[in-house]
């Protein structure tokens, strides 16, 4: 009975997705039912600041929202539309914000239903294999049964029978195996893909600081080669003013000793 088995499995695991699903949904709907009563009771709170202390009108110019026909909505809208803005930068946040949240629902809601797309196509797939393999089942207990009520039970074929049921809980065993085998040898390649690529990016970081290092050396042996011509530069010329000065003290020591 291992399709059995595997037909719960799925089932428990789409009624986890599922109270996954609702729970996110019955979150974001308390926020926004929380969020709507404090608007509706800071914009009540402020009616009633208005008109206790009396805070005198002043004529300013509404906002896109304020400006709209009221059409009497309920909620947060209705908070919205029928508030009076004396300041629309406040207003324009306030529908930024909305805005946002709409955006990030919008977006957990497409990233909600590729999940349920993909899980449906997962579940059809098992679902058209599992209907195979019953049918299949079905079929060898109707020949089977009709054996034995014609009685005409024969050892032989119902060991066939037998051998083939055995047959297809093997296949289908092997097929499990196959299938999880090559998702563990895809996972260890992308693993390895993941570590080479970890790698790959560490010895880029040492070529270049080993280039760095380099072309600063080069500055050095250049700057060095250069102080360095410029010290044999000055020890020709010394060198060479030795060698004038002694070849002019030897001609003048030379004339006195002709002169003895």
């Amino acid at each position: 009975m291992l399709w059995v088995v595997q037909i719960v499995c799925f089932v428990l695991s789409l009624l986890v997705r599922l109270a996954s699903v609702l729970v996110n949904f019955l979150l974001t709907t308390l926020s926004w039912l929380i969020f709507g009563l404090l608007i509706v009771a800071g914009w009540w709170l402020e009616t009633i600041r208005n008109r206790w202390f009396q805070v005198p009108i002043v004529q300013v110019v509404d906002c896109e929202r304020c400006a709209r026909p009221r059409e009497q909505p309920s909620g947060l809208e209705f908070a919205l539309k029928n508030s009076r803005c004396s300041d629309t930068a406040y207003c324009n946040n306030i529908r930024r914000a909305l805005n946002e949240r709409i955006a990030d629902l919008e977006r957990e809601l497409h990233k909600t239903k590729q999940e349920l797309e993909h899980t449906s196509r997962f579940l059809r797939v098992a679902e058209l294999q599992a209907n195979e393999k019953r049918a299949k089942i079905r079929s060898l207990e109707e020949e089977l049964r009709q054996i034995r009520e014609d009685n005409n039970f024969e050892p032989q074929k119902s060991r066939d029978v037998q051998e083939d049921r055995e047959q297809l809980y093997q296949q289908n065993e092997r097929l499990r195996a196959k299938n999880l085998q090559h998702w563990k040898r895809t996972l260890v390649q992308k693993q390895q893909a993941m570590k080479a690529q970890a790698e790959l990016d560490e010895r880029g970081d040492k070529i270049r600081l080993l280039a760095t290092r380099c072309r600063k050396v080069q500055r050095e042996l250049d700057e060095m080669r250069t102080h360095l011509q410029h010290q044999t530069r000055r020890a020709d010329e010394q060198r060479e003013a030795r060698v004038r000065l002694e070849v002019e003290n030897e001609g003048l020591r030379r004339p006195r000793t002709v002169a003895r």
